[in-house]
């Protein structure tokens, strides 16, 4: 009973300080106990919308740094495309200055799942000037021959092929002989008596000599092969040997017409 008295006493004059106390003292008292929270969430607030705009500005930045990639990506697939069209050009006129030939470049644009290893399609066809017969080369050695032409379109029989041969000689002892596709096995030479001169390694070029109705479609001198085996069998009249040949026709991108 005494405690509650007490309490109502203290209520009691608490009340009187504050209504004896003039209107702008207790407004401070409340600013005081108040403001500087208020100045607080204010502060906190001003850093959001500060950090709100950091993002905005930073997403924007992003997006025009994908936007410059994706630019530089496209100025790099460009600049590859024409230096890849250089490089082919280049070796173009390389080539055909190292034989004195003019040639055609033509693409390769589709192989027979059946065929793969006999023939090859080609980009260009008669509007390109192409007919059957003509030689065919990589920028390293002879490949293959036009077997058919279409308007925009050729067929390349390639020297892996079981119908194809040329005439060839070795380049160290000047020996000549005649090249045959001998798929899945490695081509041959035909026409080697027992005792020519001609070893493992040897190079195997062009000769210039004909040995179909097409003419002679390669220049002398054009590489083909390498010698990997002769074997002399007493039973035979002419040695076996077969060569290598220096391109991997599975790997064929670009090749030349000889005109």
């Amino acid at each position: 009973m005494k405690l509650k008295s007490l309490s109502s006493i203290l209520i009691l004059f608490f009340l009187l300080w504050v209504f004896s106390r003039p209107l702008s003292s207790i407004l401070l008292w409340i600013y005081q106990g108040t403001g500087t929270q208020i100045h607080k969430i204010a502060g906190n607030v001003r850093e959001v919308k500060k950090d709100a705009l950091n993002l905005l500005s930073a997403e924007e930045q992003l997006e025009k740094a994908e936007l410059r990639l994706k630019e530089l990506e496209l100025e790099n697939s460009t600049l590859k495309t024409k230096t890849a069209e250089l490089e082919s050009q280049t070796a173009q006129l390389n080539y055909a200055a190292k034989f004195q030939y003019a040639i055609t470049s033509a693409q390769v644009i589709g192989r027979s799942p059946d065929t793969w290893h006999r023939q090859i399609i080609i980009n260009k066809g008669k509007r390109h000037g192409l007919r059957v017969g003509q030689g065919v080369i990589s920028n390293k050695s002879i490949i293959g021959q036009i077997g058919k032409v279409a308007d925009d379109t050729a067929i390349v029989q390639l020297t892996q092929n079981r119908d194809w041969k040329m005439g060839i000689k070795i380049k160290r002892s000047g020996q000549f002989a005649v090249l045959i596709g001998d798929y899945p096995a490695t081509p041959h030479l035909e026409l080697i008596p027992m005792d020519s001169d001609i070893e493992i390694g040897d190079w195997v070029l062009s000769s210039g000599i004909c040995v179909d109705s097409y003419g002679c479609p390669y220049p002398p001198d054009m590489p083909v092969g390498q010698v990997v085996e002769v074997k002399r069998d007493p039973n035979q009249v002419d040695l076996t040997v077969k060569v290598a040949l220096i391109d991997d026709l599975r790997a064929l991108r670009e090749v030349y017409i000889i005109r």
